[in-house]
């Protein structure tokens, strides 16, 4: 089993490969998926952060998350905002620029 580290290292490089190419697309995948550990990891607070931005960045270039991958993002963003509450959830996504 993969650390922490390990994990999140492993995110973090896909991200700069996909911010490197400037592909909008796997730069919101990159963030969901860190959203995802961030919650799994017990940091709600940061995971909507995460899982914010990325829907931010979506709707600022017109894009959406593949079909694939609409039902489990909507499924952790649920889970985001039962964990946090919704006052909570809704400052967090309001911390979100853009």
């Amino acid at each position: 089993m993969r650390s922490r580290y390990e994990r999140l290292a492993g995110l973090d490089e896909a991200l700069d490969r996909s911010l490197a190419t400037y592909s909008t697309r796997s730069v919101t995948l990159c963030l969901a998926a860190i959203a995802r550990l961030a919650f799994v990891e017990g940091d709600p607070e940061r995971a909507a952060l995460l899982a914010g931005a990325a829907e931010g960045l979506r709707r600022r270039v017109g894009l959406r998350a593949w079909p694939s991958y609409r039902r489990a993002e909507a499924a952790l963003v649920d889970q985001i905002r039962q964990a946090l509450g919704a006052d909570r959830f809704d400052q967090a996504l309001a911390a979100v620029p853009g």
